[in-house]
């Protein structure tokens, strides 16, 4: 938020738990995926095919980034709090069992 006073050049926020923006390079190389060339990369169709290689592509520029050897390395996690810590301290932790909840 900006006021008279303030300019967003000014601003510093600090409720990145809540929210991070998003880096201009990074939203330029995702905006296809979010607007127009969108699939599901677990589907067999065109879509699905175009954006596993899309997810394979962001994968291979990361490892050579980070210098990891195989895409094993990377683990991608969906933002449970618990999660990210424990594969660090434990890269390769046991498989757990999966968790079904009953039908109601």
């Amino acid at each position: 938020m900006t006021t008279a006073t303030t300019s967003p050049d000014q601003v510093i926020y600090l409720d990145h738990q809540a929210t991070t923006p998003v880096d201009p390079r990074v939203l330029d190389a995702m905006l296809p995926y979010l607007t127009t060339a969108y699939g599901n990369p677990s589907s067999p169709h065109a879509y699905g095919r175009a954006a596993d290689d899309a997810v394979r592509a962001a994968r291979r520029q990361l490892r050579q980034l980070i210098g990891a050897s195989a895409d094993t390395e990377i683990i991608a996690e969906h933002g449970e709090p618990g999660h990210a810590g424990q594969r660090l301290a434990d890269p390769a932790p046991a498989r757990q069992p999966q968790h079904h909840h009953p039908r109601h």
